[in-house]
């Protein structure tokens, strides 16, 4: 039979080899004031350049102010090398905007990151129904959209 829990004797030794941090995190850096889910980290080797997520806390940025499901972009900061590092935050950006920068008007869900294992990662796309982030989108449905990452 096959188990989950590891032996006493071994669990120990196993907790030198992990470290979890919250990624998540609210703008004074405590818990969000809602959930979060869905986070995809992109795969370029070790480095995980980025995290995306999905979230329903408005206090993640300043100016999230529409109430509704967002898809945030963590950034790592430094030290960064195919070692394994300990994965730092740089800053989280609100990728669910319109193109004026303003917090998109419907729910944005199912972020995926773009790269591989020998290029870093350039996107992040997501799905949405929010009507104003591209000007012209009036078909009333979820949409499919890209993001830039600098």
């Amino acid at each position: 039979m096959l188990g989950c829990a590891a032996p006493a004797a071994h669990a120990a030794d196993r907790a030198d080899l992990q470290s979890t941090e919250l990624i998540s995190r609210s703008l004074d850096g405590g818990i969000p004031n809602g959930p979060s889910t869905n986070a995809v980290i992109s795969n370029d080797r070790r480095w995980a350049r980025v995290i995306a997520f999905e979230s329903e806390a408005s206090d993640i940025v300043a100016g999230d102010v529409n109430g509704t499901k967002d898809v945030f972009v963590v950034l790592r900061g430094a030290p960064m090398s195919n070692n394994g590092p300990v994965w730092r935050p740089r800053r989280t950006v609100l990728a669910s905007r319109t193109v004026t920068g303003e917090p998109a008007n419907g729910p944005s869900f199912s972020p995926a990151v773009g790269g591989g294992y020998k290029a870093k990662p350039r996107c992040v796309a997501f799905l949405s129904s929010a009507s104003n982030m591209v000007f012209g989108d009036t078909n009333g449905t979820v949409d499919a959209f890209v993001v830039g990452l600098r």
